[in-house]
């Protein structure tokens, strides 16, 4: 019985044996398999990591590039605002110059109008007198042509206003003394 039971018992350590060996083959192929999935898993998330760490570093240069920019523009606006008032005190210096030009504009008008009325109705009033000069000429000369009579003469010459003095210089004569 005791060749038996060793029998028995060597028959259970084969089996427990066998089925340990298929156990640890299992095993060993998902050993094998967890070791592809954690290499993949592995550079997976270095690859991960890489990522988040040139992530980081461009985070950070995009923030210093924004805050210089954001400097840039702080002094640019800084500039635009002193240039805009001194363009604006430009501008109101202009039109209150233009203003004043206006004004003088306005006044040499007036002015230049009062002085030339009083030469505008002196020349009307000479060209009256020459007009009638002309035409008292006209009629002396056709007078004289057909009638030759010296009476008729001195009677057409009585309404001819006596001549203005003589004057050497133009502008003095037009204006009158």
């Amino acid at each position: 019985m005791l060749e038996t039971f060793s029998l028995y018992a060597d028959a259970v350590i084969v089996m427990t044996s066998l089925g340990a060996m298929l156990y640890c083959m299992r095993l060993s192929s998902r050993l094998k398999r967890f070791q592809q999935i954690d290499r993949g898993m592995g550079q997976a998330i270095k690859g991960l990591t890489d990522a988040t760490e040139s992530s980081r570093i461009a985070g950070q240069e995009i923030r210093e590039q924004i805050r210089t920019s954001i400097e840039e523009l702080d002094e640019r606006r800084g500039t635009l605002k002193s240039h805009r008032q001194e363009i604006e005190d430009l501008l109101d210096t202009v039109d209150g110059q233009m203003g004043m030009q206006v004004r003088r504009c306005h006044e040499a008008r007036e002015l230049t109008e009062r002085a030339l009325t009083p030469l505008v109705h002196k020349a009307e009033v000479e060209i009256q007198a020459l007009t009638k000069a002309l035409e008292v000429s006209t009629r002396l000369a056709g007078l004289q042509a057909s009638m030759g009579s010296k009476a008729e003469l001195a009677r057409l010459s009585e309404d001819v206003p006596p001549p203005a003095p003589q004057t050497t210089n133009p502008f003095l004569r037009a204006v009158g003394d």
